[in-house]
């Protein structure tokens, strides 16, 4: 009984796998942690460990023993580090463990929290931080050298309502006009200069912007040794040193922030505020993310770079550039894109073209035109992590999909990443709980097999041709 009875589960479990596959990841998970088969599971277990007590020649088969051991360690495993099996713990050792989740990211930040894969709310925080030192996207050779113009816009219904939205090729040639596809407007490539630099009008200058108390702003000139005196609040605002690509190096005490010119763009200033007492305060100012690092005391500040009014060719540069003229409805725009080196795309919003109202879209749409840098497809993305505990560096390692990082008692997968600037990572969080006695299991399980089907049978050869020898002597 105990025999058929346990061949019924397993044809009941292959009648599983097979609905689990065509379920979707979510589904077959929500069915296989349902309190039916949480029931099966048991029952399942059961079973196995019976076959122990009533099957005396399984003790005395290696093979049968083996694959017998092997299933019942792969199914206590996955039961282990099931959802119930981490609701079991919580309740009963007080773990603080969860099955998963995600992290989301940014470049130069660390976190510790684990979000919920549907609301992206934090549902536990980990007893140490994950940091993003850095995030790369590999792209295969593309056999394209000349940028591209796409346009993002709109699907609306025969009712005007958004009802999706979509991105399209826009076709061109240097001083023909062209129809934009999603909008109303045309638009003709004025200049398309395939290496450039973007000029500047003369004496224009990086600054540093002061926001003062009714909306007013302080400018300063970012160079070392400038300096600005403000009177409300009351404090001496002084431009240390500016950095042409700020790096964070080390972590806690040894950690040291460095100049690296030459690897990279982070264009950044170092400012001291100081108060009437001689009190001083540090402040790093980013240009490519503004007012980051803001904090009390003194004002917001942003490191800003002048506004580019046009370009010239430069063989030297990596970079093309472009002039258009966008029109709709005797409306003009007239925009040049200047991509920076590691830019994969760069954009205007034709929304205010369109529409001729400077608000955004009451519904959220709007049309945007983007610059995008000629690849081929995605081979790879990368994310080069650390973890922090108690501020000192104990791992890392640079993951890639299917390649993740382990550390306390998690995997952490490259899951997906910021399409839109490639400025965060998101990383899939999974329990390693129970996936040692699960690995364990298919080692003996495939050991086992291949010692029932062939080890076997090569010692019975080799047995037989030893009697066959000593009877032929």
């Amino acid at each position: 009984m105990i025999l058929w009875l346990a061949l019924a589960a397993m044809v009941v479990l292959a009648a599983l796998s097979i609905v689990g596959a065509c379920l979707g990841a979510d589904r077959a998970k929500a069915l296989f942690n349902s309190p039916v088969l949480v029931a099966y599971w048991f029952v399942l277990a059961a079973l196995l460990a019976a076959g122990f007590v009533c099957f005396k020649r399984l003790i005395r088969s290696p093979a049968a023993l083996g694959m017998h051991l092997a299933s019942l360690l792969i199914l206590a495993g996955a039961m282990w580090g099931s959802e119930a099996g981490h609701d079991v713990r919580r309740a009963v050792f007080d773990s603080k463990k969860v099955p998963g989740g995600y992290m989301a990211i940014h470049e130069g930040h660390q976190e510790n929290r684990i979000l919920d894969g549907a609301t992206m709310t934090p549902i536990a925080e980990l007893p140490f931080d994950v940091r993003l030192k850095d995030f790369w996207i590999e792209y295969y050779p593309s056999k394209q050298t000349t940028w591209s113009l796409v346009v993002v816009g709109p699907v609306r219904d025969g009712a005007g309502h958004v009802v999706d939205e979509r991105q399209v090729d826009v076709p061109w040639t240097v001083g023909e006009p062209a129809d934009v596809p999603l909008t109303r407007a045309r638009l003709t490539v004025l200049q398309y200069l395939e290496h450039a630099t973007a000029t500047f009008d003369p004496g224009a200058r990086p600054v540093i912007e002061v926001v003062l108390p009714g909306e007013k702003k302080a400018t300063l000139a970012a160079r070392e040794g400038a300096e600005i005196e403000l009177d409300d609040p009351k404090m001496t605002v002084r431009v240390v040193k500016v950095f042409e690509n700020m790096r964070l190096r080390g972590t806690g005490e040894d950690r040291e922030i460095v100049d690296l010119p030459g690897e990279g763009a982070n264009p950044a200033v170092l400012v001291h505020l100081v108060e009437p007492d001689g009190t001083t305060y540090k402040r790093y100012l980013m240009a490519l993310v503004p007012m980051h690092g803001y904090r009390d005391p003194g004002p917001p500040m942003a490191y800003v770079f002048p506004e580019a009014t046009g370009a010239r060719a430069d063989p030297s540069s990596p970079v093309p550039a472009m002039e258009l003229l966008a029109e709709c409805d005797g409306r003009r725009l007239r925009h040049w894109f200047l991509p920076a080196e590691d830019d994969p795309y760069v954009t205007v919003d034709l929304g205010p073209l369109v529409s001729g109202n400077d608000e955004p879209a009451q519904d959220g749409a709007q049309a945007t035109l983007f610059l995008v840098k000629p690849t081929g497809p995605i081979r790879d993305y990368f994310s080069e992590l650390s973890v922090l505990k108690a501020g000192k560096q104990v791992a890392a390692k640079v993951i890639e999909v299917n390649d993740p990082l382990h550390w306390g008692g998690y995997h952490f997968y490259q899951a997906d990443y910021d399409k839109q600037a490639g400025r965060y990572t998101v990383l899939s969080v999974t329990s390693d709980s129970g996936l040692v006695p699960v690995w364990i299991g298919f080692v003996l399980l495939v050991a086992a097999t291949f010692w029932r089907f062939w080890g076997e049978a090569v010692v019975r050869y080799v047995v037989r041709q030893d009697r066959r020898r000593a009877g032929d002597g």
